[in-house]
């Protein structure tokens, strides 16, 4: 339960801190454009840290065990990105909206 609390208050962060450097740095754009980069946010950390996970994994030691792979362990991660796009659809979209309208 602390995951996903957690997750959901890093989207959030996220998606008002990407709404306030967007509105400080380029104010003549439209609400929608404002918006649209608040909800990238929190997917594209969630697509960095997957991305420099599964190199990471494929690039450390291979398991020794008879019939151990990484495979599981990128599924695992592709679970996590599953997830993390999940969050952003059902917390980070509504804050960014949210973070817009309050800070415009």
């Amino acid at each position: 339960m602390g995951f996903l609390v957690g997750s959901a208050l890093l989207a959030i962060l996220m998606s008002f801190g990407a709404a306030k450097f967007t509105l400080g740095r380029w104010p003549e754009w439209s609400a929608s454009r404002h918006m649209l980069v608040a909800a990238s946010a929190f997917p594209l950390l969630a697509l960095v840290a997957f991305a420099v996970m599964v190199v990471v994994t494929l690039a450390g030691p291979q398991p020794q065990e008879p019939g151990g792979t990484t495979g599981m362990v990128v599924f695992a991660m592709v679970f996590f990105l599953v997830y993390a796009l999940g969050v952003a659809l059902i917390v980070g979209l509504p804050s960014a909206w949210v973070a817009v309208r309050v800070l415009r």
